[in-house]
């Protein structure tokens, strides 16, 4: 049981403990952006048509299995899957960039058949009662958010990071495009510092290229994650208890259809990720050694306006 609770608590990790969320979040994602080749002829530059994006609606859906190693003992966890639909309410063209206003709705929870009782109940309750989320981010024509903001004053902090989690996976429904035309078979890479669940980290994600169509490109991404130690604050552990990340990576690859007549595209993808971690008992004064290993499958689909 005592394994299980932890679980419940590193599943749902807060902010690094040197960085603290406010409420109102600044969610900046910049992207390094380096081309590694053009491809083959013709080649085409890739933006974004600003004038052409309006009002949209996205849906993600998370599944995600979890095993976990503490002191001997061995748990596999299935987590049921969380759904989430984000709304484009509103398009402000600035200059060279467009700011878009967006709804994020309570996320609901589904596919619960295979996941533990008392995981589903938790997820519930820190669910329960929480309202709409609004958001803003402004966009240029390469698909580079330059600002990013969300209100989670109203948020349960036990689900405050996987929410800021959510909007971080907007922002990466946004395809980073490189200066230079590129053609079939085309790759670049995007180097990225982000948060995933409170872990600061440096995520690597490479396109390829499979087919340019029109406005439409379909492209082949693949991730790779890694973090530093960190300490780590979690939601609903002992006064005086710690928590210490020793080591993360991650890996996976995604299949995207990049139309550039909207802020959201179609994907569907995994991410792997293998970490260890250190937690302190004031009550004993006995640490603990936990090893982690999750898989994730994030579906985004756009959905039209209402």
């Amino acid at each position: 049981m005592r394994l299980f609770v932890l679980a419940l608590l590193l599943l749902t990790l807060a902010a690094p403990a040197a960085a603290q969320q406010p409420s109102a979040a600044e969610l900046s994602l910049e992207a390094r952006i380096a081309l590694e080749d053009p491809g083959a002829e013709p080649r085409v530059a890739l933006r974004y048509d600003l004038d052409r994006i309006g009002p949209e609606r996205l849906q993600m859906d998370i599944d995600m299995s979890m095993e976990m190693s503490m002191a001997g003992q061995q748990m596999s966890t299935p987590v049921p899957t969380m759904r989430t639909v984000v709304a484009i309410t509103g398009v402000e063209r600035d200059g060279d960039l467009l700011r878009l206003t967006y709804n994020v709705e309570a996320p609901t929870i589904v596919g619960t058949s295979n996941a533990d009782p008392m995981m589903v109940a938790a997820m519930q309750q820190a669910l329960a009662g929480m309202g709409t989320i609004t958001g803003q981010m402004t966009m240029d024509d390469r698909g580079n958010v330059s600002a990013s903001s969300v209100d989670l004053s109203g948020v349960d902090p036990a689900m405050r990071q996987q929410l800021e989690s959510t909007v971080k996976s907007v922002e990466q429904a946004l395809v980073p495009l490189p200066v230079e035309p590129v053609g079939p078979g085309a790759r670049w890479a995007a180097t990225v510092a982000v948060s995933a669940n409170g872990v600061a980290l440096e995520q690597t994600a490479t396109y390829t290229v499979v087919a340019i169509e029109g406005r439409t490109a379909r492209l082949r991404v693949d991730i790779s994650q890694r973090a530093d130690a960190q300490a780590l604050a979690v939601p609903g552990m002992p006064e005086g208890a710690s928590a210490e990340l020793l080591s993360y990576s991650g890996s996976g690859s995604s299949e995207v259809s990049l139309q550039l007549d909207r802020a959201v595209c179609d994907s569907v993808g995994n991410v792997d990720v293998s970490m260890a971690m250190r937690t302190g008992d004031p009550a004993s004064g006995m640490t603990f050694d936990i090893g982690m290993t999750m898989g994730m499958n994030l579906r985004i689909s756009a959905l039209p306006a209402e």
